[in-house]
């Protein structure tokens, strides 16, 4: 797990191992799989931890990195959003998890998208919740209005008390659905794409105001999106187009090739 070797992610489950080992005495046998892009099976390794690592991430690596042959950095960035993917149905309607779903695909585009660029992303945006699964968000979001910033809301006494929600905690436990402080995650990770963009223009919101709460620009047509957009990175920009990250099996991470 983890698309980095050197994620921090990556290094808590090698830390929590570590201990565990530490606490027993033994050694873990692990097995690791590499996948690809539509899950299928590329290779399969065990042994200890440490050694496992060394002997699945170079497939992994090329699996995961692809390298385009771009002379600079995007300045555009189009990204597809359909309305069920990777975390569940509503993912592309729900505003939060559209935030951290265009999160996720800036992070994988970070070396061939510059800084201060425009984001185009095509979202339903139609406010549905889906609330059998994610029973806290539709809360969380109107909470999140009430601040300025998501680092104000994730420190606030509004967090704190959506978290430690006792009918959200049981739903969690007993019912399948997803913990409150999962949406608290998902706005930290769909937060990054603001501070890193000039703009993140949504295109085909059914209902544009939870796509404004988010911090985004609802626009009603790709053609409009695009005419401003080049009025914030200049005529003639390089684009990246990247319509099947979502739908197109396990996302790669994209590179310029030096």
């Amino acid at each position: 797990m983890g698309a980095s070797t050197s994620s921090h992610m990556r290094r808590q489950f090698k830390s929590i191992g570590q201990a565990i080992e530490k606490a027993i005495g033994k050694k873990f046998f692990a097995v690791d799989a590499v996948l690809g892009q539509r899950s299928q099976i590329l290779d399969v390794k065990a042994g200890e931890l440490a050694a496992l690592e060394e002997a699945t991430w170079p497939l992994a690596n090329k699996r995961t990195n692809i390298y385009l042959d771009m002379g600079e950095p995007a300045d555009i960035l189009i990204i597809g959003l359909p309305r069920n993917f990777h975390y569940g149905p509503g993912m592309g309607s729900n505003p939060i998890l559209m935030s951290l779903a265009i999160g996720g695909q800036l992070s994988r585009c970070w070396h061939a998208f510059r800084e201060g660029g425009v984001i185009i992303a095509t979202s339903v945006c139609d406010g549905w919740f889906n609330p059998h699964w994610f029973p806290s968000y539709e809360e969380t979001y109107y909470a999140l209005q009430k601040y300025c910033t998501a680092t104000e809301f994730m420190g606030s006494d509004d967090a704190i008390e959506i978290v430690n929600n006792y009918h959200y905690r049981y739903q969690y436990s007993n019912n399948y659905t997803y913990h409150p402080f999962h949406a608290l995650s998902m706005i930290s990770g769909g937060s990054t794409t603001l501070l890193w963009t000039s703009a993140v223009f949504i295109v085909g919101a059914k209902a544009p105001g939870y796509a404004r709460g988010m911090g985004f620009i609802p626009i009603s047509s790709f053609r409009e999106a695009m005419d401003r957009a080049e009025k914030i990175v200049g005529r003639n920009p390089r684009i990246l187009c990247t319509p099947e990250c979502f739908s197109g099996g396990v996302a790669v991470h994209l590179h310029i090739r030096r």
